[in-house]
């Protein structure tokens, strides 16, 4: 039998809060975030963005945290030499330390996570839940964060005189107190100044690894040839299966495999950055396929009443207002099907009382009232049939006879 892993206990989770990353502003991309919680676990920073970028494609579940970790993660205060301008007291740039800003990214994030949207669905609660358990995972593997790389060892050097030991007499020399002068000063020349700290000693950076240019041009040329093929199947050949969001996303699996690869032999790539891209068309093109489509047919209050068979058309539409279809006038002599559709709006349809209907309706948001299977006329159901396929995407449908 396989060993169970235990939940996490409350003590657990307070360990994770209190040691949660910093974030590094000196070799930050954006904010950060991705080199912070590296550091921390001491894991390679492109693997963070790798699952962050895949955790996006999760209902934008990436995106929120990227951004709520900037807010609840603490900054180094280092700036970005790479970077122009000051940072603000956040480690982000000043413009977007703005309480107007701040507050606009707040509601955004409360907006995506509460109310009702295609970005944040089923698949955003399960990317949500993935970072959650990877977090813990790395966690448990790393419970001592190294120094300097958690909000609970991150200090700030005094320079101030610490105080006299309590009982100690006030005219006490203090420089009786350490005879070997500090390595800062070997020549003894200050010892009025010995008593204070240390100076803080300067770590010489670890050599960014080399890039690997031959892996980057593989891998792009392989994302190339799957987005020509993807392309080609769907505009020239019309394959049902192969959409351009799916074309995306093989393009991103590709881009994700060798940024991943590069990580594992230490090399640079430089694909994480198109990476990211790419995977914000993907979770664009995602959040496009599954928005309904608004009707044409302009905005205000339609009457579409036919006088004979003849006059009766396909289709009626409106995209905002109201739409009144009155078949009290028609007369069938064969079989019809007509389609009425609102974007937002009402939809009537008036049927005369010996017609047979069939009415199908459907709305995304707002009531129907459609009676299933055809519904004979005062002369029984024999005869020709009016099929009515109603639509709204928000609004309410009424099928009734007058």
């Amino acid at each position: 039998m396989s060993p169970t892993v235990a939940p996490p206990t409350t003590d657990e989770l307070h360990d994770i809060w209190r040691t949660r990353p910093v974030r590094s502003g000196g070799d930050a991309m954006i904010a950060g975030v991705c080199s912070g919680i590296a550091r921390r676990y001491d894991v390679d920073p492109t693997l963070v963005r790798v699952a962050l970028v895949v955790a996006a494609t999760f209902g934008g579940s990436g995106v929120l945290a990227y951004i709520a970790c900037w807010f609840a993660l603490p900054s180094d205060g280092v700036e970005n030499p790479r970077r122009r301008g000051p940072l603000g007291r956040h480690g982000m740039p000043r413009d977007l330390h703005r309480p107007g800003t701040v507050g606009l990214v707040v509601v955004a994030i409360i907006a995506l996570a509460i109310l009702p949207s295609p970005a944040w669905g089923s698949s955003g609660l399960v990317g949500a839940a993935l970072l959650v358990v990877g977090v813990w995972a790395l966690h448990r593997r790393t419970p001592e964060p190294p120094p300097g790389t958690s909000a609970d060892t991150v200090t700030t050097v005094s320079l101030t005189k610490p105080a006299a030991p309590t009982g100690a007499p006030a005219d006490a020399d203090a420089t009786t107190e350490r005879v070997v002068p500090p390595a800062w000063d070997p020549l003894g020349a200050a010892p009025f100044a010995w008593d204070l700290p240390d100076p803080p000693t300067t770590q010489t950076p670890a050599p960014r690894p080399a890039r690997d240019t031959a892996l980057a041009a593989v891998v792009v040329g392989v994302a190339l040839l799957v987005a020509a093929v993807g392309v080609a199947l769907w505009s020239a050949v019309g394959v049902a299966a192969v959409t351009p969001v799916r074309i995306a996303g093989a393009v991103l699996a590709v881009l994700a495999v060798g940024v991943i690869a590069g990580a594992l032999r230490g090399r640079r790539t430089g694909l994480t950055g198109l990476a990211v891209l790419v995977g914000v068309v993907v979770v664009v093109l995602g959040v496009a396929d599954r928005s309904p489509q608004f009707p044409s047919g302009g905005v205000g209050e339609r009457n579409w009443k036919p006088l004979s068979e003849g006059d009766l058309a396909p289709e009626y539409t409106v995209t905002v207002g109201s739409g009144t279809l009155d078949l009290r006038s028609v007369t069938l002599t064969g079989d019809r099907t007509v389609r009425v559709e609102a974007g937002v709006g009402q939809v009537v349809i008036e049927v005369p009382r010996d017609m047979n209907v069939r009415a199908v309706c459907h709305t995304t948001v707002g009531k129907q009232d459609c009676a299933s299977g055809v519904q004979g006329g005062d002369d029984g159901a024999a005869g020709p049939v009016l099929t009515v396929d109603a639509s709204t995407v928000a609004g309410d449908i009424e099928v009734r006879r007058g």
